[in-house]
């Protein structure tokens, strides 16, 4: 029986790393198709690839942009650069931009690569790949919140409110006329992990005031959260013409956490000052729609104060971003001493050549292609949160999609409690109350749960053996949970 679970899970291997050669050679073949009307080297930068002509990022999008990055690096025609942050102003006639989406038609996907210059399309590359295939490979083609980001791109397409780095004549006069404005994140996909930190890039071709509003993943009322109030006032919201600024400025943070799916940022300007400012920093009640909530943005008017003759000019422009559903997520009770917690994990991780950046509230590591990161919520002040992300799903190297989930490999004992059953069913109760499952007596046992497998026998202490841990998260923080246990906490 366990010979033939083998060949089942081999050959489901060899068939997921089938999918991936052949979308590979495809990706491959697409941007290398895209180079043949270039005479000479072009720098380039790679732009978005999108689901559906949404603006939409997604898990299989961030995989599509990784390697078309990788696939244009590596050709001959081209030289890769960072996309700016701030107006798109090509550097020469060279200058181009490589970007995609792609689309669900039936029992397929049709991804579709296009290489822009000077904001004209040299050419366009499609290919097709089946439904089947990438299910195989595990992508998530679609945000987890699709149907409310159809709702929110219906409503801004029914109130006539354009897309990102588009004009339009918002404001509330005769004399209105329009310019661009730009909002750039530094996520170069729009994708981010669990507890990563954004920064949104505004842009602006007038002096002018912006007022910069966030839609979250269930489609609550847009929330102004630009300008804020610091120390009691409200920073100041001017934006001199073609100086790129950076929100939410030094010395503040804005951490991405779950619900997971595809937000919103939106961006409206003016020439003329904004009123009552200090009322937009209240959130809003609710309203019967995302519809109604971004008309009530659009309704509240510019201030009536200006030189007489003096025409008002505005703008707006909006992108999505999408945080990742981790492969994995746990959640644990926070110890006692959370900076030794901390320290243990900082300690492993660069032990090991990893990343760790972090303090006792938050933070992320990366080590050997998994990125793991943690987070104290306020509303559940007891526990910590972990989130795990296997990176090599996301560039398609070596073992994507199939590394083993997790670590084994420790032990520790425990005194013997006094009352043993009772503990034994203390432990019970806490395993079954996390969704696991547990099988044992006062003798011996084993559980499972929180991503935690292992045994325990008891003799004069309780030896506790364990098989499965959650990747990087520490022996440490693993023992006190099951000590927890066993103590009746």
């Amino acid at each position: 029986m366990k010979k033939g679970l083998l060949l089942i899970g081999l050959g489901l291997m060899c068939i997921m790393y089938l999918a991936t050669q052949e979308l590979d050679s495809k990706l491959n073949g697409a941007v290398d198709g895209l180079t043949t009307k270039i005479n000479t080297l072009m720098q380039v930068s790679i732009g978005q690839v999108t689901f559906d002509e949404k603006d939409t990022p997604t898990e299989f999008s961030r995989y599509l942009a990784v390697k078309v990055k990788l696939y244009a690096a590596n050709s001959s025609r081209l030289a890769v650069v960072e996309k700016t942050r701030g107006i798109p102003r090509p550097d020469g006639i060279n200058q181009g931009t490589i970007s995609g989406d792609y689309k669900i038609v039936g029992d397929n996907v049709d991804v579709t690569l296009k290489l822009e210059s000077n904001g004209k399309v040299i050419d366009m590359k499609n290919f097709t790949i089946t439904l089947a295939e990438l299910k195989q490979m595990g992508f998530a083609l679609e945000p987890e919140n699709i149907q409310e980001v159809q709702e929110r791109e219906q409503a801004f397409s029914d109130l006539n409110i354009a897309p990102n780095q588009s004009k339009t004549q918002t404001a509330n006069t005769a004399s209105t006329q329009s310019f661009n404005i730009y909002a750039v994140s530094d996520s170069p996909t729009n994708t981010y992990y669990h507890a990563d930190k954004q920064t949104i890039t505004v842009t602006a071709e007038k002096d002018c005031y912006f007022k910069m509003y966030y839609i979250d993943v269930d489609n609550n009322p847009p929330v102004m959260i630009y300008p804020y109030k610091i120390n009691g006032r409200i920073v100041s919201n001017q934006l001199r013409a073609n100086v790129p600024l950076d929100i939410p400025g030094s010395g503040m943070d804005w951490t991405l956490h779950e619900p997971y799916g595809t937000e919103t940022i939106w961006v409206v300007a003016s020439t003329a000052q904004f009123d009552n400012l200090e009322a937009e920093l209240i959130p809003p009640g609710r309203v019967t729609s995302i519809k109604d909530g971004i008309k009530d943005v659009m309704t509240r008017g510019r201030s009536s104060v200006q030189t007489a003759g003096t025409d008002v000019y505005a703008a707006e422009c909006r992108f999505n971003y999408t945080i990742l559903k981790p492969h994995e997520e746990y959640e644990y009770r926070k110890p006692e001493n959370m900076a030794e917690t901390v320290q243990s994990v900082r300690s492993d991780v660069e032990s090991k050549g990893g990343i760790f950046e972090g303090d006792e509230q938050l933070g992320h590591f990366i080590l050997n292609g998994i990125r793991g990161s943690y987070f104290v919520p306020e509303e559940k002040p007891d526990t910590v949160q972990f989130a795990v992300y296997y990176l090599e799903d996301y560039t398609g190297g070596p073992g994507a999609g199939l590394k083993t989930r997790g670590a084994a490999g420790f032990s520790f004992s425990i005194d013997r409690p006094s009352n043993i059953s009772q503990a034994v069913q203390s432990v019970r109760s806490g395993i079954e109350g996390k969704g696991g499952t547990f099988n044992g007596n006062e003798q011996q046992g084993s559980f499972k749960a929180s991503g935690i497998a292992g045994q325990y026998q008891v003799a004069d202490v309780v030896n506790v053996s364990i098989s499965e841990k959650p990747a990087l998260i520490p022996n440490s923080l693993i023992e006190k949970e099951v000590r927890k246990y066993f103590n009746g906490k």
